[in-house]
């Protein structure tokens, strides 16, 4: 083609011409962009990796008019696309500007890219700054960094691929300076917390200054690295071990970013901050400046500047960064343990502590912690006493004992080293270990047996210090099985009578030692007679002994609560063909199967929320007081307020067991949305009926439920209006729009007196039926 042109026996601009013409049409031009074939003499064809693009482009001649036909071609084509699928040829012609080994004009080029980059829409933009790096020649990088720098400030979106880009570009020292520290003033505006570790790994890549290090580490400071209203907290924390895992990385890679940490952490004087102790870690778990690091927070504690508040903030600004730092926090609160100093003992045993009941729902990560603490025992006397303390520590609330409790077979190993406790130690020992026994599982009962064990060997020794020890570990089992509410004998006679029960359904379980699976053999020993309960007052009784069965056994009561209350609630919806259906018996009967149906109910606002999908509709086909609710036959008309109390009841408790199960606002928000749609339902119900035993509950509890929603309710509602506006409106009409009670200056006497005019207006003038349970005491439901 040079020859050609340069003999001149064509016209450029016939060729140029020629060109334009043949990629107007599509098909053409999808071709000039595929792997050309090359016939040889003999017949066969060669595929070659060059396109017929690519021929034209290397061709300097022609070079800057092909190059713009084609980027006039692409501009027109993604103007008219939204998406790549749509514009399939266009990431293939951008293969073809790729290493081109000359370029005829570079400010055409420039001016080309500037053009696309600025008119094309953001989905190409991504794919063109992706191609840049190859496409430009060194001196063109600058000018179009310039560029970058504007679409960055105006699109965050772009930040990881723009200084990626960036990042890849020929620039000098000085002007790479000048744009990092523009890049570290977007650090500072309220960038997304994602685009930080991109941000963070662009500033310390290749050579830096300690200049930019210590801003960026000041800024990183003032960040606001917690989760919002209305944010994912768990995407929040990635984010934030996305960060420290950043951090790391160029600290590990860079030896002065790690001496600008330190100098930076050094000359902090006030208002520490959980980030300070976080970076401090990470020096420590693996940089050449491990011993500064420590030494610079021992330094801290000692002087009060650290103090275990700053450690609480850390747990709890912090919780996925600590889970991944687990190690080196393991191996730093273990320095500070062996230390001598009062001040860091405190300080350790409250960071192991922590740090256990960080990794709550980890047990194999809580059980590291555990091993550590263990291997601390063999150092001297005194870290072994302080070790102890920390086991201690996480025994001290039911919360914290009950994670403690599952590492009881862990715990065992301690007995093999009771030989070489002193008598304090001894006594701290027993003390934790019979504690713990007090849970009723297999594993602490394990635990016991090998301590009963040990007490027996000790107590028969011949040795004093060993009998010492004997007496000691007895006088800790002794105070420990007092706070138990059965005494030996009650405690004897329970398990005598469970074994019993439990023999009724397998011989073999009368050798069963577990509280816990002998009541729940027992239990499968009652639900065996369920098929001969043909009345409903048989039936109650069956319910109410595998409720007091379950009384003996908090771990199976936490396990199988949920399916105590299904098998209540099955008896609720059985029919009863040989009962009358009428009488004190009936009824009361009726009362202790609702209880047990609610009242075990694991979650009660899923249960209101279920049984009040339907309740309103068959509630309006009422015919007379003797008319049963379809799907729960037990309960009548004439009885129905009783099921409303406890729906009621069921609300009331269930508000804050959802809450408390949820972790951000958004769920809170929907937890109220689903508990005012009951609201209206229940006053629906209500306003249909119109029986007094119905208006008094519901002039009962309404008070209580209003009250409950704007001490508990209110609050997240009005942080959240800017944030859901149209969630927090809807709960806040439905409950206007029901309850015009809403009204926080008024006192629960005008609330009553206030609901009552409102049923007796919504009511009109229709007379308010009469039951035969008109003047009962709704005290005794």
């Amino acid at each position: 083609m040079k020859k050609v042109l340069n003999l001149k026996q064509y016209q450029k601009i016939y060729i140029i011409d020629s060109i334009e013409e043949h990629i107007r049409n599509e098909e053409n031009f999808e071709k000039m962009l595929k792997d050309v074939e090359i016939s040889t003499d003999n017949g066969f064809g060669v595929l070659s990796k060059m396109t017929f693009a690519r021929i034209l482009l290397e061709v300097t001649e022609i070079q800057t008019d092909v190059y713009n036909i084609f980027m006039s071609k692409l501009n027109e084509s993604i103007l008219l696309a939204d998406t790549l699928e749509e514009v399939p040829w266009a990431a293939l012609l951008l293969h073809q500007f790729r290493f081109l080994d000359t370029i005829t004009d570079i400010d055409i080029l420039t001016t080309n890219i500037q053009q696309l980059l600025e008119t094309c829409p953001l989905w190409f933009q991504h794919e063109l700054i992706l191609f840049l790096p190859d496409v430009l020649s060194d001196a063109q990088h600058q000018t179009i960094a310039e560029i970058l720098t504007k679409m960055l400030e105006e699109n965050c979106e772009l930040t990881n691929v723009i200084l990626n880009c960036i990042a890849s570009f020929n620039l000098g020292k000085e002007y790479l300076e000048e744009y990092k520290i523009k890049v570290l003033q977007l650090l500072k505006t309220n960038m997304k917390i994602e685009l930080v570790p991109i941000v963070i790994r662009f500033l310390l890549n290749d050579c830096v200054s300690s200049d930019i290090v210590k801003q960026m580490l000041f800024v990183l400071r003032n960040i606001e690295m917690q989760p919002l209203a209305g944010d994912k907290a768990e995407n929040c924390y990635k984010n934030q071990v996305q960060i420290i895992k950043t951090l790391k990385i160029c600290m590990l890679l860079a030896k002065d970013v790690t001496d600008v940490a330190i100098t930076v952490i050094k000359d902090i004087n006030k208002n520490p901050k959980p980030l300070d102790l976080i970076i401090l870690i990470v020096i420590f778990s693996g940089t050449i400046r491990q011993k500064n690091a420590e030494a610079l927070l021992k330094q801290n504690i000692r002087c009060g500047f650290y103090r275990i508040s700053l450690l609480h903030t850390l747990y709890n600004d912090y919780k996925e960064v600590v889970r991944e730092l687990q190690s080196s926090i393991l191996q730093l609160a273990g320095k500070l343990l062996k230390s001598e100093e009062r001040v860091f003992i405190i300080f350790a045993i409250e960071w192991f502590r922590l740090q256990f009941l960080s990794q709550k729902e980890m047990p194999f990560k809580q059980r590291e912690i555990v091993k550590n603490t263990i291997l601390l025992m063999g150092n001297n006397d005194q870290t072994m006493k302080h070790a102890l303390n920390v086991l201690c520590k996480m025994a001290e609330n039911s919360t914290e004992r009950g994670c403690l409790v599952s590492h009881c077979n862990h715990l065992r190993i301690l007995l093999e080293k009771i030989d070489c406790f002193g008598l304090e130690e001894v006594g701290i020992l027993s003390d934790l270990l019979h504690g713990l026994c007090l849970a009723d599982d297999s594993t602490s009962e394990s635990l016991r047996d090998d301590l009963f064990i040990l007490l027996q060997k000790q107590l028969s020794s011949a040795k004093p210090i060993t009998k010492c020890k004997g007496v000691m570990g007895a006088v800790m089992a002794i105070k420990h099985l007092a706070e138990k509410a059965e005494t030996c004998d009650q405690a004897l006679k329970l398990f005598k009578g469970l074994r019993t029960l439990a023999r009724q359904v397998n011989e073999e379980n009368a050798l069963l030692r577990s509280c816990k699976e002998l009541v729940a053999e027992s239990y499968k020993y009652f639900e065996s007679l369920l098929d001969i309960a043909t009345e409903i007052a048989l039936a109650n009784v069956l319910v109410n002994m595998c409720q007091s069965l379950m009384k003996h056994s908090e771990t199976y009561v936490q396990e199988y609560k949920g399916k105590h209350a299904k098998l209540a609630y099955e008896f609720l919806c059985s029919e009863w063909p040989e009962d009358k259906h009428t009488g004190p018996q009936y009824k009361l009967s009726v009362i202790q199967l609702l209880n047990n149906w609610m009242d075990n109910e694991p979650s009660p606002l899923k249960a209101v929320t279920s049984i009040l999908k339907w309740l309103p509709d068959e509630v309006y086909n009422f015919e007379n007081v003797q008319s049963s609710l379809t799907r729960i036959p037990s309960v009548k008309k004439y009885i129905f307020h009783l099921l409303y109390k406890k729906l009621f009841d069921g609300l009331i408790k269930g508000i804050n067991i959802a809450l408390l199960a949820v972790n951000s606002d958004p769920k809170r928000i929907k937890v109220w949305h689903n508990i005012t749609s009951n609201v209206q339902k229940l006053v629906q119900i209500c306003k249909t009926l119109q029986t007094k035993p119905t208006i008094r509950l519901f002039l009962r509890y309404m008070p209580l439920l209003i009250k409950q929603f704007l001490n508990t309710g209110m609050p997240i509602l009005e942080h959240n209006l800017k944030y859901q506006t149209d969630d927090v409106t809807s709960i806040l009409k439905m409950m206007q729009k029901e309850t015009p009670l809403l009204d926080m200056n008024k006192n629960l006497e005008e609330l009553v007196n206030a609901s009552s005019e409102i049923l007796d207006s919504d009511l009109g003038e229709k007379p308010i039926e009469e039951t035969e349970d008109e003047n009962e005491d709704i005290d005794d439901l």
